[in-house]
C-alpha cells in the first residue's frame, strides 16, 4: 500500500535510548564521525569569505533552532518521524543515530505543559528499552501517532472521515565497529488500526489521490516493514545496505517536505508524486561521500513487493525499481549568517507487470529535482518537480511548494504548501480509483502544538481540486497527535 514515506522516530537517540540534548559538545562529538551531504551535522561556526570592503565575515550557526539541516539534533522532546522514513541510522552516517529530517530543536521545557501526560508509558517503556539492551543489546524506540480527517466532498459510496491510529517501532542491533567501519543489523516494526471507521478505503481513494492524504498510514497488519544490514567502508565516506528496504528512507528527502508526524501530512508533499517509488521489499543501496558537501546514492529494489512479505514476491529482472541521486549541499548568505540548502538531482527507472494488457512487462523512467533552503532561524522554503513515464508514474508531472515555520506562535510550528500533478491513468488504476487521468491540485496547512515534552498536536486542513474524479472542491480538516516513549 503506502511506502509511508514517513518514519520512525526522527530522534537522535543515544545508547540508552534517551535522546542527547543538543549541546554543542554533541554537534562537535558527531561531526568527528560521518561525512557527506546529508549525511551528516556540519562543522560549528565556518566562517565565508564575502567581497572584498564589507569588513566582515559570514558564519554558519553553530546550533541553528530551524536549520536546513536533515541531520541534526532536537532537543529532549524530538519531533517523531515514521519509521518508513527516520529509521534509526537510515539516511546517516553508519556510526550514529541522527534523524532524517527538518530539525525544530525543541528542548524539553519548550511545552505548553511540563506534566508528562505519558509518564507511565514512558517508564514502560524504558523498561523494555533497558530489558532488550542488557540482554541481546538491540535498542528499542517505540512510537505512536493518531489523525482523524474528515472531507466536506468524497467519491460516491466513500467514506467521509477517517480515524486512525499508527505504532511501531525501530532499532539496531551494533555487530562491530573501528574508525574505517563499522556494521549493525537495524528493523522496523509497524502497524496500523481504524478508529470509529474501517481501515479501508484510504482518505486518498475517497478523494481520487493517487497517493496519500495521511501518509502516516501503513498496512493494517502489524509486522517487520524493514529489515536490513548496513555497512560503512573506507572511513565511514562508503554505507552499504542490503535487506528489506523502503526507498523514502534514503532517496527524495527533503528538509522539511518530507516527514508527516513532525510536517506536511500528504505523501503528495513527502515525495514527488511523479516517481513510483515500490513498497518494502528486497534492496541493495550504496552511498559515497565525495566530500563533505556532496553525496551520490544508488538503489535498486523490487519494484512489485506487496510490502507486507519478506519483500521477495514478484522479484524478477522486469521488476525492479532502480534509482540515482545527486546530493549537493550549499551555504546561502543571508544576513549575517550562511543558511543550509540542498540541490537533489534524482533519476529513476522501473519495471512492472503491463496493467494494460494483461501480457508481459511494461517499463518507462523519470527525472526529478528537490530543493530545500533555510532562510532565518525559524523558517525553511522547499520546492519539488519532476516527471514520470505515464506508463509507470501516478502523475506524468508533479510540482510542488512552501515553507515551514518554527514558533511563529508560542509553542507551535506551522507550514504551508500547494502542488499541482497531472494524474495518469497508472496512477488511478494502482490507486483504485474509476476515474481518467486529470490535474489535481491540493493545499495544505497544519500547526503543530507542543503540548508536553512527549505529546505534540495539533490542525491539518487540506484542500483537493480534481474535476476528472469527481472533487470540484474538498475540504478535508482533522487533526493529529503523536507520542514518543
Amino acid at each position: 500500500m503506502l511506502h509511508l514515506v514517513s518514519i520512525l522516530i526522527a530522534m537522535v537517540v543515544a545508547q540508552d535510548g534517551q535522546p542527547p540534548k543538543g549541546s554543542t559538545d554533541t554537534l562537535v562529538k558527531d561531526v568527528e564521525i560521518g561525512h557527506g551531504a546529508s549525511d551528516t551535522i556540519p562543522p560549528e561556526a565556518t566562517a565565508i569569505d564575502v567581497a572584498p570592503g564589507t569588513g566582515k565575515g559570514i558564519t554558519v550557526q553553530p546550533i541553528a533552532p530551524f536549520s536546513c539541516r536533515l541531520h541534526q539534533r532536537k532537543g529532549a522532546a524530538r519531533r517523531i518521524g515514521n519509521g518508513l522514513r527516520n529509521l534509526v541510522d537510515a539516511g546517516g552516517s553508519a556510526n550514529k543515530a541522527l534523524p532524517r529530517v527538518q530539525a525544530f530543536s525543541t528542548p524539553s521545557e519548550d511545552a505548553l505543559f511540563h506534566t508528562d501526560w505519558m509518564w507511565p508509558l514512558n517508564q514502560a517503556a524504558s523498561g523494555a528499552r533497558a530489558l532488550i539492551k542488557d540482554t541481546v543489546d538491540v535498542s528499542f524506540i517505540p512510537a505512536a501517532a493518531m489523525t482523524w480527517q474528515h472531507a466536506t466532498k468524497s467519491r460516491p459510496g466513500t467514506p467521509h472521515g477517517k480515524g486512525l491510529v499508527w505504532y511501531g517501532a525501530d532499532g539496531k542491533l551494533p555487530l562491530w565497529s573501528n574508525d574505517q567501519g563499522d556494521a549493525k543489523i537495524i528493523y522496523n516494526l509497524q502497524g496500523n488500526a481504524g478508529v470509529g471507521s474501517p481501515f479501508q478505503p484510504i482518505m486518498g481513494q475517497n478523494v481520487g489521490n493517487p497517493l496519500a492524504n495521511n501518509n502516516i498510514i501503513i498496512s493494517s497488519n502489524f509486522g517487520v516493514y524493514m529489515l536490513y544490514w548496513q555497512q560503512s567502508l573506507l572511513d565511514h565516506r562508503m554505507r552499504v545496505r542490503v535487506g528489506k528496504i523502503e526507498p523514502q528512507v534514503f532517496f527524495d528527502r527533503n528538509a522539511i517536505a518530507y516527514d508527516p508526524i513532525g510536517g506536511f501530512l500528504a505523501q503528495n508533499f513527502n515525495q514527488s508524486a511523479s516517481i513510483p517509488f515500490p513498497s518494502y521489499g528486497f534492496a541493495g543501496v550504496l552511498s559515497w561521500d565525495f566530500h563533505s558537501n556532496l553525496t551520490i546514492r544508488g538503489g535498486c529494489f523490487n519494484a512489485s513487493t506487496t510490502g507486507v512479505t519478506a519483500g521477495f514476491d514478484n522479484y524478477e529482472a522486469g521488476h525492479l525499481f532502480n534509482i540515482l541521486e545527486l546530493d549537493n549541499r550549499t551555504w546561502l548568505p543571508v544576513g549575517e549568517w550562511a543558511r543550509e540548502g540542498h540541490q537533489r538531482i534524482i533519476a529513476w527507472h522501473k519495471g512492472i507487470d503491463d496493467w494494460q494488457t494483461g501480457q508481459g512487462n511494461t517499463s518507462g523512467w523519470g527525472v526529478e529535482i528537490n530543493l530545500d533552503q533555510s532562510i532565518s532561524d525559524n523558517m525553511a522554503l522547499f520546492f519539488r518537480a519532476g516527471y514520470g513515464d505515464q506508463r509507470v508514474a501516478p502523475a506524468n508531472v508533479a510540482i510542488s511548494t512552501g515553507f515551514a515555520i518554527h514558533e511563529i506562535l508560542p509553542k507551535t510550528d506551522m507550514g504551508l504548501a500547494i502542488g499541482w500533478s497531472k494524474v495518469t491513468r497508472y496512477g488511478r488504476f494502482a490507486s483504485g480509483v474509476n476515474a481518467p487521468e486529470g490535474e489535481q491540485l491540493l493545499l495544505e496547512w497544519y500547526a503543530r502544538v507542543h503540548v508536553t515534552p512527549t505529546v505534540h498536536s495539533g490542525p491539518v486542513v487540506q484542500v483537493v481540486r480534481d474535476p476528472s474524479a469527481g472533487i470540484d472542491t474538498s475540504v478535508i480538516y482533522g487533526i493529529r497527535s503523536t507520542w514518543t516513549f
